[in-house]
């Protein structure tokens, strides 16, 4: 079992950073160790099923997960949370990689500062499965939280980075 935890603020709204992390295609950019992510299936405006596949050092088969989101919005806490755990799928890919599983996942971001930035804390609990050496579980652990945070800092300023449509919509919709 792989356990990690990370916490940060983000200098953009809560409505960005959300954008951020429900864009899979885009997920490679700021999302440490992931080599490729696809959505599987919608199931709902605020529930999808997602393959990710994480690159590991050379000495290691690389993992991948799949995964069922989804999105809870907390007008009353100014929350935007996305939780996540493995599920089987008949339609996510079938590679020779070893497919791990996420016991729980969850990004909890709250709007801080009047609306202007957005606290983040980033929680995973995961079995990478297979024989994995304690001092790559370590080193992952280690950076993993930290190099995302930094990475989702830099993705929210990207120029290209939009604001959710309907993400935004439903927030607007509850209140937020």
């Amino acid at each position: 079992m792989v356990a990690l935890r990370g916490e940060g603020i983000v200098n953009a709204p809560i409505l960005r950073v959300a954008s951020v992390l429900v864009d899979v295609k885009r997920g490679t950019e700021w999302i440490d160790s992931l080599e490729e992510a696809r959505t599987v299936r919608r199931v709902s405006e605020t529930e999808y099923v997602e393959w990710d596949h994480i690159g590991t050092p050379f000495v290691l088969k690389d993992r991948d997960f799949v995964f069922k989101a989804k999105l809870d919005i907390r007008p009353k806490q100014k929350q935007v949370v996305l939780n996540y755990h493995s599920v089987n799928d008949p339609d996510a890919p079938k590679t020779d990689y070893v497919r791990g599983q996420f016991i729980y996942g969850t990004f909890v971001l709250t709007s801080v500062d009047g609306g202007k930035r957005t606290r983040i804390l980033a929680e995973l609990l995961c079995d990478p499965k297979g024989s994995v050496a304690k001092w790559i579980v370590n080193l992952f652990q280690k950076s993993w939280p930290h190099n995302t945070i930094t990475a989702l800092r830099a993705q929210v300023r990207k120029p290209d980075i939009k604001d959710d449509p309907k993400l935004k919509a439903e927030l607007l919709r509850q209140g937020f």
